[in-house]
């Protein structure tokens, strides 16, 4: 049984073998695994076991070493391919049916007080004016708590690389540390942001998701979970090149401010707007 290294991967690391004429993954924890929330992973693929949308788990330890099946022929989505992007967010909106456990859930403002401490702790992360955007993050986290549609199950780091493409043309969706409940368009926002999606295109993607033109609240939502998960991610990739974690860190931790920057600049037009008395809507 030999180990075969898997590439990709930022908190991980993957290899295949395989074993009585099958072939599987073996994952262990990399250097920056203190990131991520093992016990999410556990609750998720004991909540989805038997519906298809998972990779199938085999095995898995406290510590967080995993071996799951691995799929000959099989790949990630595209971001620039339309239809791989469909899949994507029809694996999504699947998700989104299920019934997550009780109790658990990606909290999105305490994952960003979560992240804001370690890059404290680390010497601060060097993004300009981090402290204003901090000030404005609060902001927005008050507006969204304001207008947030009914939590459902969540992947919580939905992205191309997380979306798998079997041969037989199935999908699935892996690396589930993030899951938990939350508003759905955070999945969708999710995509965008780590797919590098310029405005047209992330508009596209939510079309895609709700399957028709979006309301005012929900474009509101979108915006807001596009400025707040930029923030977010470019303060964990700060965390995660200062942890020793390999893979798109710092130039990608400036793209995704980038987005909480410009997406602040759209969302604080719905500060104004009456959004609250509207219908929740997903």
């Amino acid at each position: 049984m030999g180990l075969a290294p898997i590439l990709g991967g930022l908190t991980n690391r993957s290899f295949s073998f395989r074993l009585d004429g099958r072939a599987y993954v073996l994952r262990l924890p990399g250097p920056g695994a203190a990131l991520v929330d093992r016990q999410a992973e556990r609750a998720a693929y004991r909540a989805l076991s038997g519906a298809g949308l998972a990779d199938e788990l085999v095995a898995m330890d406290q510590a967080g070493a995993r071996v799951t099946v691995f799929y000959d022929g099989a790949r990630v989505a595209r971001p620039d391919d339309d239809s791989d992007l469909a899949i994507a967010l029809g694996l999504a909106r699947r998700l989104h049916q299920m019934r997550w456990p009780a109790g658990r859930s990606f909290d999105l403002a305490g994952q960003i007080r979560r992240y804001e401490r370690l890059c404290g702790e680390l010497g601060g992360a060097p993004y300009p004016d981090l402290e204003r955007q901090r000030a404005r993050t609060a902001e927005l986290l008050e507006l969204l708590g304001a207008i947030a549609a009914e939590a459902v199950f969540c992947h919580g780091d939905l992205n191309p690389d997380n979306v798998l493409i079997l041969a037989d043309g199935q999908a699935k969706l892996i690396d589930w540390e993030y899951a938990g409940r939350a508003d759905p368009l955070l999945d969708v926002a999710m995509y965008c942001l780590c797919s590098f999606f310029q405005r047209d295109r992330a508009n596209l993607a939510l079309r895609l998701y709700l399957g028709g033109e979006p309301t005012a609240r929900q474009t509101a939502r979108f915006h807001l979970h596009l400025a707040l998960g930029g923030y977010l991610c470019a303060l964990w990739t700060h965390c995660a090149g200062q942890t020793g974690q390999t893979g798109q860190t710092g130039q990608s931790g400036s793209r995704f401010y980038a987005y909480a920057l410009e997406y602040y600049r759209l969302a604080q037009k719905w500060a104004d707007r009456d959004l609250t008395a509207a219908r929740p809507s997903r």
